[in-house]
């Protein structure tokens, strides 16, 4: 609250594509009534300078995660390569399966990516000085605080907040939201299912198509940690013959997050209304309206 407060500081929030379809439930509408426009507004009123919409960093992951599984496939290394953007299935794996870090996807989780984006190129677009920049991650994710604070992504976010904690800030200064036609979408619809169990491998397989790879594979969609344990054990046993795994440590993806305050098919439900309402650009036309081939979108180092 002392960074909103700040006049020199420029907070710009990062919202995930799952907090918009929960957000209306706690203030009285309809989960999925509130749309992207109107969940802006409210940012701004508590005294964000901009947004930069994690759905669009979704697509950014998706292409380079798509690009380089291309690459290993034909390379034949390290794989099945396993998603990278849950930072509990990471955790998981990292702790108890550390000789299989190498099978991680080196590219940033959405939010390792959006950061950059809002430090650099953000920065040059709405010409704010990049030192004054703070970026606020909102995720229904509670192990996101843990990536941001370990830092083990150079330029992420610089705080992340949880979906409870925004909607408690929006009660607390008393800002009203209300239904709205959606009027501002900033990614294609694989960057919105991104927050769904599945989500990520579509997307991955969507990208595929998109550059021309026609090659059959074989993926696992891993939803929740019972899921995740059983495909690494597998794999660990030479039991596991498959080229890609998606890791989603909460059950239904990130829309079944911790601090998701509702149940997950209810979320899941309205995402899916919501989602049917897009357009249907496809994930390189959505990125070639953005700089987002400026930044580093891998980590330097493996995990």
């Amino acid at each position: 609250r002392e960074k909103l407060k700040d006049k020199n500081v420029k907070c710009i929030a990062m919202p995930a594509p799952s907090v918009r379809y929960a957000l209306g439930e706690a203030f009285g509408l309809a989960p999925g009534s509130v749309t992207t426009g109107k969940m802006l507004s409210a940012l701004k009123a508590l005294g964000f300078a901009h947004c930069w919409d994690t759905e669009f960093a979704a697509d950014v992951t998706i292409w380079e995660e798509a690009s380089e599984f291309v690459a290993r496939l034909g390379e034949k290394k390290d794989l099945p390569q396993f998603t990278s953007c849950c930072p509990g299935w990471q955790k998981y794996a990292e702790t108890f399966y550390p000789d299989l870090l190498p099978h991680f996807s080196s590219c940033k989780s959405p939010i390792g990516m959006n950061g950059p984006l809002a430090k650099t190129y953000g920065a040059e677009k709405l010409k704010y000085d990049p030192k004054q920049i703070y970026a606020v991650s909102i995720m229904p994710c509670i192990a996101k605080k843990s990536e941001v604070i370990d830092q083990h992504i150079e330029g992420s976010a610089d705080y992340a907040m949880t979906y409870g904690e925004i909607r408690a800030i929006i009660r607390a200064k008393g800002v009203t939201i209300h239904e709205a036609e959606e009027t501002n979408q900033q990614s294609s619809t694989f960057g919105k299912w991104f927050g769904n169990s599945g989500g990520v491998t579509d997307a991955v397989l969507e990208s595929m198509k998109e550059q021309g790879v026609t090659d059959e594979v074989n993926v696992e969609r891993c939803n929740g940690t019972d899921a995740c344990k059983r495909a690494l054990l597998m794999l660990k046993m030479g039991r596991f013959s498959g080229d890609f795994i998606e890791g989603m440590a909460c059950d239904g993806g990130c829309v079944g997050g911790p601090s998701r305050h509702g149940e997950v098919n209810k979320f899941k439900r309205a995402r899916e209304n919501m989602i049917k309402k897009a357009d249907n650009r496809s994930i390189h036309e959505n990125l070639e309206k953005l700089g987002a081939e400026q930044i580093p979108m891998h980590r330097e180092e493996s995990l």
